[in-house]
């Protein structure tokens, strides 16, 4: 199973706003705005040369927030999974500053819906 690495996109910028963050898309002047938890996850990401993967981002989190582990696991894939679709963060199948290995998007399979 292949555990990718999330950075966030050259085209977005993070600005402290709080204890929360806002994302602003420079590519399309969007802005999202993001509560403690996701600012500190987006810290995470901009202090990662190499990028983060959910498995190593976890221990942290676990030892600031009160959650259960497989709870944790299963909000930051989702929370990747939604940055990713709006084109916030780039995902790497290896580190993302290896040689030759930028950030890029992965594109993902479309399933269809079965019919019943």
């Amino acid at each position: 199973m292949v555990n990718p690495r999330y950075k966030l996109a050259p085209t977005v910028q993070s600005k402290p706003s709080g204890d929360c963050c806002i994302l602003l898309c420079r590519e399309t002047g969007a802005m999202y705005g993001l509560n403690h938890t996701g600012a500190r996850i987006v810290a995470e990401l901009q202090e990662a040369e190499d990028g983060v993967s959910v498995g190593t981002i976890v221990p942290g989190l676990l030892r600031q927030f009160d959650v259960r582990q497989r709870r944790l696991k299963a909000d930051l894939v989702n929370f990747f999974s939604e940055l990713e679709k709006r084109g916030l963060v780039l995902q790497c199948t290896e580190p993302c500053r290896e040689q030759g290995s930028e950030p890029r998007r992965v594109s993902k399979k479309k399933t269809t819906p079965s019919a019943h």
